[in-house]
């Protein structure tokens, strides 16, 4: 077997870091080997588009299709944006809705525990507000997936609380 890197797969494989370029090196090596070598844990990845997967590390992964006795590597990480296209076109909503829903509560959690840890604050009204506005649009969310009603239009309706408390933040006086 050999190996041919995309375009875009060579420019990623170029922006890593040397230590995570050797490791891709490895597997890479490995992977001509035998495709079910134990540390790759390939496996299919995209039936329809022909797409595998094998880790390089633990959260880092290379994607690659064979043609013929060629592992043609189409990306050394998919972005997140690609893997919830995937699963739409599989049919798996809820898997893409979990894993951008997840991603934004990492992105939103971690800035705000820094915050939390290295700032002093104070439960006042604001800070009520935003938790109510919070807790509100969450639980419409959680009704109107749960029950098969959740459109575009009504998950707009949930950021409308968000842009009332941020304009009632910003006009009020401190």
């Amino acid at each position: 077997m050999n190996f041919r890197l995309t375009t875009r797969a060579e420019q990623e494989y170029d922006a890593l870091p040397p230590t995570l370029q050797a490791r891709v090196d490895k597997q890479l090596a490995l992977l001509l080997q035998n495709l079910r070598h134990p540390s790759l844990r390939a496996k299919k990845y995209d039936e329809k588009n022909d797409i595998w997967q094998a880790r390089v590390n633990q959260g880092y992964r290379l994607y690659f299709r064979i043609a013929g006795d060629t592992y043609e590597i189409v990306a050394t990480e998919l972005p997140e944006t690609l893997n919830v296209v995937i699963w739409v076109r599989q049919g798996k909503e809820r898997l893409a809705l979990a894993n951008v829903s997840g991603a934004m509560m990492i992105q939103a959690t971690v800035p705000t525990a820094l915050g939390l840890l290295f700032t002093p604050w104070q439960f006042d009204t604001a800070l009520a507000l935003a938790a109510g506005a919070t807790i509100v649009s969450i639980g419409y969310l959680l009704l109107t997936l749960r029950s098969g009603r959740l459109t575009t239009g009504r998950l707009a309706v949930s950021a409308v609380g968000y842009l009332l408390f941020a304009g009632l933040f910003l006009l009020t006086p401190r």
